[in-house]
């Protein structure tokens, strides 16, 4: 009986990490990603403000209802691409190669 209990623990806590990690998604701007490249405190202030701008800048298009759905995804195309421009002009060359070997062990894990 306590083997049954300790299996069915085990089985619904792998099946449970298993869908957690599928959902997840990688973000250039969290904490640990963040931390992973070793940002500054000064340079996560600055990504974290680019992060607000760009948020808000994106409800401001989803809720603009005079536009297309076209138009609002090339919006979002160049708000987002704004964004990237300028997180990347926070970091330095050594952390941009850095999240995207981040980036990539994330993907890697996802799979």
């Amino acid at each position: 009986m306590r083997i049954k209990i300790i299996t069915v623990f085990f089985s619904v806590f792998f099946t449970l990490s298993l869908v957690n990690a599928q959902t997840q998604s990688f973000s250039y701007y969290s904490k640990e990603t963040l931390d992973a490249i070793g940002a500054s405190v000064e340079q996560q202030a600055k990504i974290g403000e680019i992060k607000k701008n760009t948020e808000t800048r994106i409800r401001a298009v989803k809720r603009n209802e005079t536009l297309t759905e076209e138009q609002k995804k090339e919006q979002y195309k160049i708000i987002y691409g704004e964004g990237g421009k300028l997180y990347n002009e926070v970091l330095t060359k050594e952390q941009r190669e850095k999240v995207n070997e981040v980036r990539k062990e994330f993907e890697k894990k996802a799979k």
